[in-house]
């Protein structure tokens, strides 16, 4: 609503929701991560293993980590099919943040 009634986020604002998105990001894709190994799915693309250990376990939870990396090993492993597939099982296997849809 902020957007649309008081014409954008102030500078503030910005740095504020900036660490919620990151938080989320991060978080559920630890979520997804998480679910994945530990019910030993393999990842589509076996190029993802090593990002996807090193994202589980050197990637704090909180978001308060955002490098290039990570960045990319998030987008890396969201088109990963293996990941896709814990994503369609949300809400019948596992709990995910409603923010993350």
């Amino acid at each position: 609503m902020s957007i649309k009634i008081n014409g954008g986020f102030t500078p503030v604002e910005l740095e504020y929701y900036k660490v919620i998105l990151f938080k989320n990001v991060v978080g559920e894709m630890k979520t997804l991560v998480g679910y994945l190994l530990a019910h030993e799915i393999p990842l589509a693309n076996p190029e993802n293993v090593e990002p996807c250990k090193w994202f589980a376990e050197s990637v704090p939870s909180d978001g308060s980590v955002w490098t290039p990396e990570v960045g990319n090993t998030v987008t890396r492993l969201w088109a990963d099919q293996a990941i896709q597939g814990v994503w369609a099982l949300r809400g019948t296997h596992y709990h995910i943040n409603d923010t993350a849809d």
